[in-house]
């Protein structure tokens, strides 16, 4: 896989990441789950995968970028991976 591939797979699992915790069954004001069965369900079928994709994508983008790694803070690698792609864009 080459950067700008990278650089799109991090971002696309990221927004996964993203979207799995937007429907995160409802807890109790103390962070206890309303239903802890679908909570389980919810946290073993939807967030486990896409946070295991979005790091191993990290882990990918931190190996072959080394010392220019941006961390996994989302305001560094968001901009970088999108300044890949920026930069290596097609011309139309």
């Amino acid at each position: 896989m080459n950067l700008r591939q990278l650089a799109k797979v991090v971002l696309l699992t990221y927004a996964l990441l993203q979207a799995a915790n937007t429907i995160e069954p409802d807890c109790t004001s103390e962070g206890r789950p309303l239903d802890p069965d679908l909570w389980l369900h919810w946290y073993r079928t939807t967030f486990v995968p896409a946070n295991e994709a979005w790091t191993k994508a990290m882990d990918e983008l931190e190996r072959v970028t080394g010392d220019e790694f941006p961390g996994r803070h989302p305001q560094n690698f968001r901009p970088y991976c999108t300044q890949i792609l920026n930069e290596t864009a097609s011309p139309l």
